[in-house]
């Protein structure tokens, strides 16, 4: 209840911000965006570095489904070594519809992540509802390695049911949050020196 409340706070204020504000990014249609909060969480199995995962809660006008009305959209994307199978990148994305007082889980029927303007639709090699509503999926690394390089940003496009267009909604960590960026990017270099040291010889 208590992080519902703290949500509720900072959608009120990142609703009127994005009304009125010019952006650097907008998503699909015109939407003013705005990356309410990211951060790096380092994952360890056995002891060991496993897996580098940014969450991220951002908001923006959906002028495609929602007539411009605040959307939320939460979830993660991270990298996890795989042991001898090399490694892979996971997406996480679910979204809320935000009216006045309260968030309401809204329909999401497919996701991709782009990177670099490059999509990367239907290049996941498996996909699934989260247990949370939204959509989950992952790609493997070595097929397409540019996934994990966030320098300059990447998007997360969605839509609400399937043959729904699309809205893209694009997170730059480093303008944004360059901490959380600091924090992946420093573990990522840590990350891939076990990937390395795990594949076959």
């Amino acid at each position: 209840m208590r992080q519902n409340l703290c949500w509720l706070v900072m959608i009120s204020s990142a609703a009127a911000f994005v009304s009125t504000a010019d952006a650097a990014d907008q998503a699909t249609g015109g939407g003013q965006v705005i990356l309410l909060s990211a951060d790096e969480s380092d994952r360890f199995a056995g002891g060991q570095l496993s897996s580098c995962e940014v969450n991220y809660t951002v908001a923006f006008q959906d002028w495609i489904y929602r007539n411009g009305a605040p959307v939320v959209l939460r979830g993660s994307v991270a990298v996890t070594a795989a042991g001898k199978k090399g490694a892979f990148i996971s997406l996480k994305a679910t979204p809320f519809d935000y009216d006045g007082d309260k968030l309401t889980v809204a329909p999401i029927d497919y996701a991709y992540l782009s990177v670099r303007g490059v999509s990367y639709s239907s290049k996941e090699y498996v996909k699934f509802p989260c247990e949370d509503g939204g959509f989950c999926s992952a790609y493997s690394l070595f097929q397409y390695p540019d996934l994990s390089d966030f320098t300059n940003g990447f998007s997360i496009s969605f839509n609400r049911k399937a043959g729904g267009s699309d809205v893209e909604v694009p997170i730059n960590l480093l303008r944004d949050k360059p901490e959380a960026y600091a924090a992946h990017a420093k573990c990522m270099v840590r990350l891939l020196d076990i990937i390395k040291e795990n594949l076959p010889k």
